[in-house]
């Protein structure tokens, strides 16, 4: 990320927020190999409900 930040600061922000914020579980079943998902009780991004859906 320190590359974007050097390049173009306000783009880098944007670019991150945007992924940050994507909601992609819609894609969970598209996945055919194995992954490894990590999910915690004081993760805001992934909390422990939302690893109990899938």
């Amino acid at each position: 990320m320190a590359i974007l930040r050097d390049v173009r600061p306000e783009a880098s922000r944007r670019l991150v927020l945007a992924i940050a914020s994507a909601d992609l579980r819609k894609m969970l079943t598209s996945i055919t190999m194995p992954v490894l998902l990590i999910y915690g009780q004081r993760n805001e991004r992934a909390p422990a409900a939302v690893g109990a859906q899938y």
